[in-house]
């Protein structure tokens, strides 16, 4: 079992990102000792001086357990601590989000199960075309997409067409969500929620509690 993880700053200020940094240490050492697999799929790190800094994470737990560890990280993360780089700044609260993402990347391929049909065909093109199976309808198992092919008198031809149309279909889909996933993530990364925090870490070892 495969369970997606975001862990991202927001529009918070560096010390937001150095706690995603640090707190991406903290989940993977926390799913190697509960036997989980832990894979960073993503992440985007911010420039400059100072401790490493990251703006978002994604990361993959993989295990039987998987959903019950990734539900104890859901929410908003806390750290109390001073910041890394503004020793003398009188803030001490630093807030993160932790969410399940969808990373499935939608390809729009064209699977190997696709069904043809042979279709007698209508339209323009006189007797020939009209008392000949010659148009073909195929559809995609997996998506579930139809289409039809009838623009020549070769059943051969049609099915080429047929075959070009389902890539088309199904790249615009595959387009589609990811623009969806994409904007969930980003979605994500601006709405970090202040307080109600289900994980709390404190000092520069992040210590939780």
């Amino acid at each position: 079992m495969n369970f997606d993880l975001q862990i991202t700053a927001g529009r918070g200020p560096r010390e937001c990102a150095y706690v995603v940094a640090r707190l991406l240490q903290v989940l993977l050492k926390e799913a190697d000792a509960a036997g989980l697999k832990c894979t960073v799929l993503s992440s985007i790190p911010l420039a400059g001086d100072g401790p490493a800094a990251m703006l978002s994470a994604v990361v993959r737990l993989t295990g039987d357990q998987a959903a019950p560890f990734a539900a104890t990280w859901l929410g908003t993360v806390q750290w109390v601590g001073q910041s890394p780089y503004r020793p003398t700044h009188k803030r001490k609260n630093w807030f993160v989000s932790v969410s399940e993402v969808d990373t499935r990347v939608a390809e729009g391929k064209l699977t190997a199960a696709a069904k043809f049909e042979s279709m007698r065909a209508s339209g323009p093109g006189g007797q020939n075309v009209n008392k000949t199976n010659s148009a073909v309808r195929a559809v995609d198992p997996k998506s579930g997409i139809v289409v039809t092919a009838r623009e020549t008198r070769s059943q051969t031809q049609n099915r080429k067409v047929a075959v070009s149309k389902l890539k088309q279909r199904l790249a615009e889909q595959a387009a589609s969500e990811n623009m969806a996933t994409e904007k969930s993530r980003w979605d994500n990364h601006q709405g970090v929620v202040r307080g109600n925090a289900s994980r709390v870490f404190r000092g520069d070892n992040f210590v939780r509690g």
